[in-house]
């Protein structure tokens, strides 16, 4: 039965308190100690752990107004201090650990916040001392240093009376994913935060009071931070994981309803399914291999609008019951659907999933939009698609086929330092979004592409290299993939250890591009088994790739592989 759209308080520590006075005996996170326990934690424990740290920032010197930074990986305390500078009206900021210390230390810089709080001492490195040494205090919540206050110190002191936060003070800053350059920092009200919320609840109303969640990307990432205020707002229990290499371990044991992913999870999480499956005795590989083969006839016959025999429906709920159940439960018996944001998703992954009856449905935003601009749902979905716009957003396709939204999650240029970001909107107030897109009927959004990324090829056709990209990610032993136009369409793989033989590997290449038109797809792949890394620069902090950083890296091996083609060369691969 659909829940009704929520009202929600108009701030975020009035959600804590909403929790509260509803269910404050409800587990609200589970944590693992050292010893690999879980152990329970509820509302009121959250509220109290709160009230505490609020107590110790006070003293430290963090006032309404103040920011606060958070340089640490994903914890039950980073997310206790962020609620606790809430309270004290101080608006939060997150800072992936991930960065390059270069990085961190200039956004550090750039937003001055009061107080920051590290990880520990090898995160607290990154930043400068000339930085540190502006800052008003700084936290560890593992280690310890001589002019930090530690984590446990912090919390131990006497509760702080909140400060009185209205909804439209800062609440949080959210950086932009940085793909060509220095990420944006965008700040948001609470009232923004709120209505974000109030948005996704709206369109994920299945979501109920004690629904399981993992928490296990980054919190620096906004994605996940909301994820979490609506668990608060709905009364959900969220797993928490420091390491993401956890998650599928931790999933199995929580038994979520819903997981919150990015591609390049579902991707990794595909690929191990499938090497699992190629393990299996041959009889029962075949069997598997012929009941997904038949799940996906169905899918494919439903996109096109066509009868589906009632056989093949009863042949295909017959089989996710039993032949296809393991894969089903890869991720706990109770999963219904993922969801997945940051980036496109390939739709070879989206098919394969939903084959298993476990549908993958794309949330789309931008970093200076709090509000999601569209998203998928439960009834509401098309394949390739992000869904249908989310309420309160008004979008809108520019002549060029930009996406343009407009409403109450855009940035606002008056508040703090937003006023930078001005040139993002157009004269009437839309957000340019720089994504491409088209309509499809019943209003579904289709994202065909990045303004910056589009590039002519040879041929005078217009590429997109993401859906190639994608391609190429799902042949077996294909790790990374980057495609470039140098002279010629060309690319670089990253390949898993050991590296998969040449010839197959060739061969699935040309099977994978063969969906994409002659001239469109690259003529030769630059081969290595060094990763795309956030810490190399590559990957943004939300697993977006960087070309030009690639590009750059690779420039002369690169321009040697150009060199060797002719205009009758199907496929070059060069190394490793």
């Amino acid at each position: 039965m659909r829940a009704e759209p929520p009202t929600l308080p108009p701030t975020i520590p009035g959600l804590l308190e909403r929790r509260l006075a509803d269910t404050p005996d409800a587990t609200a996170y589970f944590t693992r100690n050292a010893a690999h326990d879980w152990r329970a934690t509820s509302w009121r424990d959250f509220a109290d752990a709160v009230g505490s740290v609020a107590g110790g920032l006070t003293g430290l010197g963090l006032r309404c107004g103040d920011r606060l930074a958070v340089l640490a990986p994903t914890s039950l305390e980073w997310d206790v201090c962020q609620h606790a500078a809430l309270q004290l009206g101080a608006c939060v900021v997150g800072i992936d650990p991930h960065y390059p210390a270069e990085l961190a230390d200039t956004l550090v810089a750039q937003l001055a916040p009061t107080v920051l709080v590290a990880g520990d001492p090898r995160l607290l490195e990154r930043i400068r001392p000339e930085t540190r040494g502006r800052l008003r205090a700084l936290v560890l919540f593992e280690g310890a240093a001589s002019d930090c206050t530690p984590f446990g110190t912090l919390a131990a002191g006497p509760t702080a009376p909140p400060a009185v936060c209205t909804a439209d003070d800062p609440a949080l800053v959210a950086f932009s994913s940085g793909t060509s350059g220095l990420p944006k920092a965008v700040t948001y009200t609470h009232r923004q935060v709120v209505l974000a919320c109030e948005a996704i609840l709206d369109r994920f109303s299945d979501l109920e009071a004690g629904s399981t969640l993992v928490c296990w990307l980054p919190l620096a990432n906004l994605f996940q931070r909301m994820i979490n205020f609506c668990a608060m707002a709905r009364g959900g229990t969220s797993y928490v994981v420091g390491d993401p290499r956890a998650a599928v371990d931790v999933a199995r044991v929580a038994h979520p309803q819903v997981f919150v992913a990015v591609p390049r999870f579902l991707e990794k999480l595909w690929d191990g399914m499938r090497a699992k499956l190629a393990e299996a005795p041959r009889p029962l590989r075949l069997l598997v291999e012929r009941a997904l083969a038949t799940a996906l006839l169905l899918l494919r016959l439903e996109q096109r609008g066509e009868r589906v025999p009632f056989t093949l429906r009863l042949a295909v709920a017959a089989s996710r019951r039993t032949v296809l159940r393991p894969l089903r439960n890869v991720l706990g018996p109770r999963l219904r659907y993922f969801v997945s944001g940051s980036a496109p998703c390939p739709l070879g992954i989206l098919e394969r999933f939903a084959a298993l009856g476990l549908p993958i449905y794309e949330a789309y935003g931008q970093s200076e939009n709090v509000v999601p601009i569209a998203a998928g749902a439960p009834g509401a979905a098309v394949a390739g698609s992000v869904g249908r716009p989310m309420r309160s957003n008004d979008v809108r396709l520019a002549d060029d086929g930009e996406v343009q939204v407009k409403g109450p999650g855009v940035f606002d240029p008056a508040v703090a330092d937003n006023a930078r970001h001005r040139s993002s909107l157009t004269a009437d107030g839309y957000l340019a979004t720089g994504d491409l897109g088209e309509w499809l009927p019943g209003g579904f959004l289709r994202l065909t592409g990045r303004k910056a990324e589009l590039w002519k090829a040879p041929n005078g056709r217009w590429v997109a290299p993401a859906p190639i990209e994608g391609a190429l990610r799902q042949v077996p032993g294909v790790e990374q993939a980057a495609v470039l136009l140098r002279g010629a369409v060309v690319g670089v793989l990253v390949l898993d250890r050991p590296a998969p033989a040449p010839d197959r590997l060739r061969a699935e290449l040309l099977r994978a591009l063969g969906e994409f038109p002659p001239g469109t797809r690259p003529q030769g792949l630059l081969l290595t088994t060094r990763p795309f890394t956030i810490e190399g620069g590559e990957l943004t902090s939300n697993l977006k790739l960087r070309r030009d950083v690639v590009e750059r890296r690779h420039a002369a091996e690169l321009d040697a592989l150009r060199d060797r083609l002719t205009p009758t060369t199907e496929l070059e691969l060069v190394g490793p």
